[in-house]
């Protein structure tokens, strides 16, 4: 009987192209032709084309983008969630401003906020899970 040595360990009785076999990656039932033998053609023509430099560049500047898109928006969660209203405390209002007309319209009832910043924080929520959605690898 002769012995091979495969990975550190003794093999007794095997023959050389056993332990070859052996030694091989695992090959998908497609990667093997009919005696069994690994078919390196047909592993080539079923890989996935490989995607170019500008390719990759253009999606790792998209995930760039779409992280800092859920920073700022986790960050404006932050913001209203921190947001407190007493029950019956007037001095809570929340003012809305349109920057290109410089009108205003300010909120004082304790209810219409917490409407308000309850549906604020469902639609950011809501934006967060479309954008976390979107970053895949």
């Amino acid at each position: 009987m002769k012995e091979n040595k495969t990975n550190g360990k003794a093999t007794q009785g095997v023959g050389e192209q056993a332990v070859k076999e052996a030694v091989q990656p695992a090959a998908s039932e497609n990667t093997v032709n009919e005696k069994g033998q690994f078919d390196e053609k047909n592993l080539l023509t079923e890989a996935q084309p490989a995607i170019s430099v500008d390719e990759k560049i253009k999606r790792v500047n998209e995930l760039n983008r779409l992280i800092a898109d859920r920073a700022t928006m986790k960050d404006h969660l932050q913001e209203i969630e921190a947001l407190q209203f007493g029950e019956y405390d007037e001095k809570n209002t929340i003012t809305i401003s349109n920057g290109n007309t410089k009108t205003t319209y300010t909120m004082r009832s304790t209810a219409l906020c917490k409407k308000t910043t309850a549906m604020w924080k469902e639609e950011i929520t809501a934006r967060i899970k479309g954008v976390e959605a979107q970053i895949d690898f």
